[in-house]
């Protein structure tokens, strides 16, 4: 229980214990990682639940999808959108490796990055508006367990690019076991919330069949960026849980009946 406290304490700002003891081994808590995710989709569902109650509906189709991507940052303090930032900042320098990794390390955003998380926000906000005027709200719930599984992916097997950085408390640490446990518990809640919501077989496993997408596209992404940088920073797994949420959003608008 502690590990899990200590990853939800993590990756957003929900506090439950202040006293919890600090793991070292947080690697060990990646399983935890979609189990967070389907916590902050449930927040933005109920969200959505009650904005849609009380705001007029001749704003709602606008305010409501606002809300929601920034109540999300909000959850997680940024530290996603952070990381989306100066991943862009950094691979779009077209410098080498050492500067690539020292741009993504300065703490100000340049100009890569800022248009880079506009893109993302306004993005979102596009997306979410176009599903919740087709009265579509599972991907919304899904999307952030699946950018936290796409996080684990990326976790596996693969190398830090620097020698001291906060992500490599997870880069390479997850195991086999929890690589499948993560991918069977995903591809497990998309198929429950696809049924109820969608009501409907062929729907069901077009979403099933986007789980397989992304985790393809998580793999080839981490391809590239190792190939380039020779391993993975905290900031790219941060950028692969926004790209994940993104893509996920764009598949399920595009092959929703």
């Amino acid at each position: 229980m502690n590990k899990f406290i200590n990853i939800l304490q993590f990756l957003t700002r929900i506090t439950i214990k202040k006293d919890v003891p600090y793991e070292k081994n947080m690697g060990g808590g990646l399983i935890f990682f979609p189990v967070v995710g389907i916590i902050i989709g449930m927040i933005l569902l109920a969200e959505y639940f009650i904005l849609s109650t009380f705001v007029s509906p001749k704003y709602s189709m606008i305010v409501i999808p606002f809300i929601l991507v920034i109540s999300e940052i909000i959850i997680t303090g940024g530290l996603h959108v952070d990381g989306f930032g100066d991943t862009f900042d950094g691979l779009f320098s077209y410098r080498d490796k050492e500067g690539i990794l020292e741009i993504m390390k300065d703490p100000r955003l340049g100009t890569n990055g800022v248009l880079s998380v506009v893109f993302l926000v306004l993005s979102k906000i596009i997306i979410i508006f176009i599903l919740i005027d087709r009265d579509i709200l599972w991907p919304i719930f899904l999307m952030p367990m699946i950018g936290r599984y796409v996080c684990v992916v990326l976790s596996y097997k693969s190398h830090p690019a620097r020698v001291n950085g906060m992500g490599n408390m997870f880069i390479g640490k997850c195991d086999v076991g929890t690589l499948l446990a993560s991918s069977a518990f995903t591809a497990l809640v998309v198929t429950v919330a696809s049924a109820i919501f969608s009501k409907s077989f062929i729907q069901v496993i077009l979403d099933i069949v986007i789980v397989g997408v992304m985790f393809i596209l998580t793999n080839v992404f981490e391809y590239l960026v190792s190939k380039k940088l020779g391993g993975l920073t905290g900031d790219i797994l941060g950028c692969g849980i926004e790209l994940g949420e993104l893509v996920f959003l764009l598949c399920t608008l595009l092959v929703t009946i």
